[in-house]
């Protein structure tokens, strides 16, 4: 199995780096819009970025630090998820040597890439403890509402700090059972 906390640090630290970076932009358009500071005689003129008056700057910068964001916590939870398919491919075993144990074996371990996620949480629910299963839940119902943006249906209130944490946490019981 990778290392898939391994693979979460470095997303979450290209995240806290991009946040970063996307602060510092954010604080010179703020400047520009003062009036202290032009965008166009900051350090964004060598950028094609000078271009943005500093409104149209500030209106981009905010939507791009939503989308950041969203992209974050949805790229954590697949290698969340991608995880618990690897543990539940890991814990399938052949008891019986016959063709059709092999065969149900072998289909089983494709199949398990397509079963619903609530089953693949429910099969391992017994790895986590209550609180860390309801965190895991609300970042399941963010991770939903970003991919397909149903109008009807508010998010839960998921920042990527939160969203690493706890994806951190249940990897970690998934890697030590």
């Amino acid at each position: 199995m990778m290392n898939r906390l391994q693979e979460l640090d470095e997303i979450y630290a290209d995240y806290e780096f991009q946040r970063k970076t996307l602060k510092l932009f954010k604080l010179n358009v703020k400047l520009a819009l003062k009036g202290t500071v032009g965008l166009s005689a900051s350090l964004l003129k060598q950028s094609e970025l000078h271009s943005f008056t500093p409104e149209i700057a500030k209106e981009r910068a905010d939507a791009t630090e939503k989308h950041l964001a969203d992209s974050t916590i949805l790229s954590l939870w697949i290698v969340f998820e991608r995880c618990l398919v690897e543990y539940l491919q890991n814990g399938v075993t052949i008891s019986l040597r016959s063709p059709i144990s092999e065969l149900l074996y072998d289909r089983v371990l494709k199949d398990i890439e397509w079963w619903r996620l609530d089953d693949k949480i429910d099969m391992t629910k017994s790895l986590f403890d209550s609180k860390l299963l309801e965190n895991l839940t609300h970042i399941k119902k963010y991770r939903n509402w970003v991919a397909h943006r149903n109008p009807n249906q508010q998010p839960p209130n998921i920042k990527p700090g939160n969203a690493y944490t706890y994806l951190r946490e249940a990897i970690e019981s998934i890697q030590n059972s």
